[in-house]
């Protein structure tokens, strides 16, 4: 397989073009394919002297003509294609029954006549829910799966969420460049397969150690800053889904406003209101702590409590039980909230009695050795001074 070359500062490096074909509902992995590749390009590619330059439907220039005839020369010229599916299919492209098909069959048609490119297919999982009930794009990227199945052409590969798309893409590309490398890097080379686990909130994808002969080990982070997904981020495919049920603001008409045009501060952009509440709600900090690339803590604690007399985060959590509802299923009739309120185990014992509850009215025990003390007067009666009473 032949591949172009680059001139760098240091040295000649080897360029590795690769194409990656999906639909549009696969936004959040695409992202993180850009973060891996420009992260192996700094670490792995470095040290062995290879470039993969990736390219994708979003890259392609403003042009004139049909859509798809500016994207298949990215086609011709790769060295892998990876095809990657979700529960969308795609629309039609013209002759094709969608953009990803018409991609996958030229990059089909090339690798029969000129063994190239390598073609990669994954599937990212499927819940059963939406698999019992498929829609017609569901049913179309079932029916290409079976295909695959039934031609045995190349082997596909299934990937659980986005984490997991980042994780083993890192681990595929940078096994397939250690593969390409000439002979006598192979020999030297050796490329340990990792053991660390992942985090839930926020990850770093595995390290990975280069053993040379005769020298130290090298250890070369796929990940880095890049490649870490923070637990409040938000996402594009996030905020679409957002972006709708933020509530709008009007001025109240009985109010009269002396401002001059364009005077004071531009309102915050809402995406960056929520990104700000989330980070506040995600880390708990206070409202005053927001770090100041949020903006002002006053303002966004003003539109967190406009928002929330406007309904916003009732409506926000009514949709998210809504989707999760569609994609694995919530029993509405089978619901059990239970809970307990108890004492402290042996606080009592330890602390004795709280000296702020003397004057609570209950039943006191009297100290041994000792006559009950009686009021001389009755209770109602002590704003009332005593009665003297002259003996006769």
């Amino acid at each position: 397989m032949g591949h172009n070359q680059f001139t760098g500062m240091q040295k000649t490096r080897k360029v590795l073009s690769v194409f990656l074909a999906s639909p549009s509902d696969v936004g959040d992995e695409r992202a993180a394919s850009e973060r891996i590749v420009a992260s192996i390009n700094i670490t792995l590619g470095r040290a062995l002297g290879w470039q993969i330059d990736l390219h994708r439907w979003e890259d392609v220039p403003p042009g004139f003509g049909r859509p798809q005839d500016l994207i298949n020369p990215m086609i011709d010229n790769c060295d892998l294609f990876i095809g990657l599916v979700w529960e969308r299919w795609g629309t039609p492209s013209g002759g094709y029954s969608s953009g990803f098909q018409e991609e996958y069959e030229i990059a089909r048609y090339m690798r029969k006549t000129t063994k190239k490119p390598e073609i990669w297919i994954v599937f990212k999982k499927i819940t059963q829910r939406r698999l019992e009930s498929p829609d017609e794009q569901l049913s179309k990227v079932l029916q290409f799966r079976e295909l695959q199945m039934d031609l045995n052409e190349a082997i596909f590969k299934e990937v659980n969420d986005t984490s997991d798309w980042s994780l083993k893409l890192s681990l595929w590309l940078s096994e397939h460049i250690v593969k390409l490398s000439d002979s006598t890097t192979e020999k030297r080379l050796k490329l340990e397969v990792p053991t660390k686990t992942l985090s839930v909130n926020s990850y770093w994808l595995d390290s990975r150690v280069i053993y040379f002969a005769g020298g130290a080990p090298i250890w070369v982070k796929i990940g880095l800053e890049m490649a870490q997904i923070k637990s409040w981020t938000v996402s594009d495919v996030l905020w679409s889904k957002i972006e709708p049920l933020i509530p709008a603001r009007t001025r109240p008409e009985d109010r009269k406003y002396q401002r001059k045009p364009g005077a004071g501060r531009k309102p915050m952009a809402a995406r960056e209101v929520f990104s700000a509440i989330v980070y506040v709600l995600r880390t708990g900090c206070q409202w005053k702590a927001l770090p100041r690339e949020y903006g002002s803590a006053s303002a966004v604690h003003a539109h967190f409590q406009r928002w929330h007399e406007a309904g916003f985060f009732q409506k926000l959590w009514q949709s998210g039980l809504a989707e999760y509802d569609g994609m694995h299923g919530i029993q509405w009739q089978w619901q059990i909230a239970d809970g307990a309120m108890s004492k402290a185990p042996l606080a009592t014992e330890c602390a004795g009695r709280n000296p702020t509850d003397r004057g609570k009215k209950r039943t006191q025990a009297q100290p041994a050795g000792r006559r009950a003390w009686t009021p001389a007067i009755d209770r109602r009666q002590r704003s009332q001074r005593p009665r003297l009473e002259v003996a006769g």
